[in-house]
């Protein structure tokens, strides 16, 4: 039936010299399903995410589709002003309170000699601990750098030059190709369970680095207990607390070490001791044959 209409169509448009036309919706087949989105509406890709919550803007990652024209210094976007809000309310009620007391009650009169030497005195023990704060971060910073930079050196190496013996047996191919893969998950790993080790967070099992060590027998693994090493959910006081800044709301950041009832090791030298292992084995096996090499690797 639909062949038959196809063709008159055809036939049609050939005699009024026109180009033909043909119906592909009669030429339907059983093959043909319907879409089962049909007819609904299908919501395009979302550029922004929203979030109710306040902390985002200043805790979250920043997003990179976004872009905010105001200046620096008014971007509220990792700014240290949640944290500064208790110490300038404290400051202006003191100053506040002296000035009326000083108006109102008794004056209060200071030595203009007293006000520079004690100006002067604040102001080297603010540039001493503004340095000093700021050479601690440089030093974060290079560190940071330099773990990175070793980090990617010491995979490129393992991959490059790790020689893998397909030609000498499949499986044994496999199992080197595998060891490399393994090899460059640890690598990744020994940054990560640094970076929980500095935030004095033992365990193994956090999302970004249970699927890279779990395979591995460690002290941190096997320590892990879900009744004490779960957190609890913060009260809405606490989380103000700590949003502020104020020290007597803050957690103690040794909380987890403290409750262990397991010794929990060093979770970041014990994936050094398995790469450590893997190394010695492709040596030994002649796989990474090159003195120059292993010293690179090293």
């Amino acid at each position: 039936m639909s062949a038959t209409n196809t063709t008159t169509s055809v036939q049609e448009s050939d005699a009024l010299g026109k180009p033909p036309y043909v119906n592909i919706n009669s030429q339907a087949t059983s093959l043909r399903q319907p879409s089962p989105m049909a007819g609904q509406h299908r919501p395009g890709p979302s550029r922004h995410k929203s979030s109710i919550r306040i902390e985002d803007s200043f805790t979250q990652p920043r997003d990179i589709e976004k872009h905010s024209k105001l200046p620096y210094f008014l971007r509220m976007h990792g700014s240290i002003t949640p944290r500064m809000i208790i110490p300038l309310a404290f400051i202006g009620a003191w100053a506040t309170l002296i000035t009326c007391i000083s108006k109102f009650v008794h004056p209060l009169v200071v030595s203009d000699l007293l006000l520079t030497v004690l100006g002067f005195v604040v102001g080297l023990g603010i540039s001493f601990r503004t340095s000093s704060a700021y050479e601690r971060y440089v030093d974060g910073r290079k560190y940071w750098a330099q773990l990175s930079q070793t980090s990617r050196d010491m995979a490129r190496h393992i991959w490059i030059h790790v020689e893998e013996r397909h030609a000498k047996d499949a499986q044994l191919g496999k199992a080197d190709l595998l060891g490399k893969v393994s090899a460059l998950n640890l690598i990744l790993a020994f940054a990560v369970a640094l970076k929980h080790r500095l935030r004095f967070e033992p365990y193994a099992q956090y999302d970004d680095l249970e699927p890279l060590v779990s395979h591995l027998s460690t002290f941190a693994g096997d320590a892990f207990d879900p009744d004490t090493s779960t957190t609890k959910p913060k009260t809405p006081w606490k989380r103000g607390g700590e949003y502020l800044g104020l020290t007597f709301a803050e957690s103690n950041p040794r909380k987890a070490i403290k409750r262990s009832k397991k010794n929990l090791g060093n979770l970041p030298l014990e994936i050094l001791t398995y790469m450590s292992a893997y190394i010695d084995s492709t040596i030994k096996t002649e796989q990474l044959p090159n003195g120059v090499q292993q010293a690179m690797v090293f």
